[in-house]
């Protein structure tokens, strides 16, 4: 099955960027059923918010390249020092997550990677796989929602529950509430600029935080908040990254295993994960050869049942 309004995106990638076109083509020529109709609706629905807010296709286009060529820069970089090139958390926030230019066009960047890198989509759906075997969650929350995609599927699926949403960007948590309500028709999602650290101690049965962890200067402090935000039997959903380098990245995991140690030593048992390498070499040659990993993991308390 093939999505009008998709390919015609997908096209028009390909014809900026013809070097996209064999990968993007194999990726794509893998795909069921259920993976053209979301991103048909995913296409349709951005399209028809584009045109609200005086966008134009090509606008999406130039984003998604942009940050493809941003992230092809830092890599380079990575492969040869070891090491970010974002010094800590205040820099990418002066550079990135409070500037108008950067933070639209790296959202909207990421959210059709979501439909256009394997990895990507293999973590959304591994979250639509996981949130599918819920039903009775009352309290919502997500962190750094970005370009809401993660949310809208929530708030698809909990139908009942109570929405919150937090960021420290206000680019970011507008453009997340302006493609929620768009993508949900309106439905009821408080959205709130705060820093997770500042929050009360109110208690949620789902918390979900994607592309996180990688951009913090410590780690622990956040996943043992969390943690203790969790009801008794509540759920953290996670996506980051191992070796993966970008101009707002501050924190490196050099390892799944690096990774899976922290969740751990913050009180949380992994439930089901999933480790996805950009680069098709063994496990064993990951951490050595600094391979790109992306990880997505479902959590509990560790002294659960």
């Amino acid at each position: 099955m093939e999505s009008s309004n998709f390919m015609q995106f997908v096209e028009k990638v390909q014809k900026r960027d013809p070097f996209q076109k064999k990968a993007i083509n194999t990726f794509l020529a893998h795909q069921d059923e259920k993976y053209w109709l979301r991103a048909e609706s995913f296409a349709k629905n951005l399209l028809g918010l584009l045109k609200k807010n005086g966008l134009s296709q090509e606008y999406i286009v130039d984003s998604y390249l942009k940050m493809c060529k941003n992230m092809l820069s830092q890599q380079v970089v990575f492969k040869r020092t070891g090491v970010y090139s974002c010094a800590d958390s205040q820099t990418a926030f002066a550079n990135v997550y409070n500037s108008e230019t950067e933070m639209s066009s790296y959202m909207y960047g990421v959210a059709v990677s979501q439909f256009l890198w394997p990895n990507h989509y293999a973590m959304f759906d591994f979250f639509m796989d996981t949130i599918a075997r819920f039903s009775n969650v009352k309290k919502y929350l997500e962190i750094g929602p970005g370009h809401g995609l993660f949310l809208v599927e929530a708030m698809r699926h909990f139908r009942a529950a109570q929405f919150s949403a937090i960021d420290i960007s206000p680019v970011s948590l507008r453009i997340s509430k302006e493609i929620v309500d768009h993508f949900t028709g309106g439905q009821s999602c408080s959205f709130q600029i705060s820093d997770v650290q500042n929050l009360d101690s109110a208690s949620y049965d789902f918390i979900s935080m994607c592309e996180v962890l990688e951009h913090l200067d410590q780690t622990i402090p956040l996943l043992k908040k969390l943690h203790s935000m969790l009801t008794a039997e509540g759920h953290l959903f996670i996506t980051t990254c191992a070796n993966c380098p970008a101009i707002d990245h501050t924190y490196l995991y050099r390892s799944v295993h690096h990774i899976r140690q922290e969740l751990q030593e913050a009180g949380f048992k992994i439930l089901a994960d999933i480790s996805l390498p950009i680069e098709n070499k063994p496990e064993n040659m990951w951490e050595e050869e600094r391979v790109e990993v992306n990880y997505a993991a479902l959590l509990t308390h560790s002294e659960a049942k």
